[in-house]
């Protein structure tokens, strides 16, 4: 038998009540790093509202960045108000690595999942016996170089954001698109 509902609210009352299952409202109003969140677009809404579904019901990995977050999150935070950066890009180390030193399939590295071609230019040292993309400090300095570059070359810290995945010139032509 397949439930077909009228409206969300509909399915959240008919379906998700009766089982227990917890769900979150998103706000109408949403602000990343002092701008404001396209939430009336229903693509922006349904990915957000995906997003959060996923990490807060993926338990032991919620908890374990919680934990790793207490550590990390307080240092790197400083590092980009020093900086002048908004606090909201510590967040790209969450959503790149979890706040692991990772390897990406690309090869990127680190907290901040930095390319070794990009971490030398930002001034890493990068060689057979020393990386600095492990190191989280250093590694958060040498984004927020590229945070301020991308900041200047698109206008706003949501695109510099979306470049710090995509690259600067992935993020140019999409926007030429």
């Amino acid at each position: 038998m397949v439930y077909h509902a009228s409206t969300p609210d509909e399915y959240v009352h008919d379906v998700l009540a009766p089982q227990h299952i917890k769900t979150f409202d998103l706000p109408d109003t949403l602000f990343f790093a002092g701008e404001r969140v396209p939430m009336e677009d229903a693509d922006v809404r349904e990915r957000l509202d995906r997003e959060i579904h996923v990490n807060t019901f993926f338990h032991s990995s919620t908890i374990f960045l919680i934990k790793r977050s207490s550590r990390w999150l307080p240092q790197i935070t400083e590092i980009l108000q020093e900086e002048g950066l908004p606090d909201d890009m510590v967040y790209i180390t969450i959503i790149e690595s979890g706040l692991q030193n990772v390897v990406s399939p690309s090869q990127a590295v680190g907290f901040w999942q930095i390319l070794k071609g990009t971490g030398k230019e930002l001034g890493l040292e990068i060689n057979r016996e020393v990386d600095e993309r492990y190191h989280p400090i250093k590694a958060t300095r040498a984004a927020t170089v590229y945070l301020k570059e991308a900041y200047e070359k698109f206008g706003n810290w949501t695109n510099a954001a979306a470049s710090y995945n995509i690259g600067k010139k992935g993020l140019a032509d999409r926007l030429e698109d």
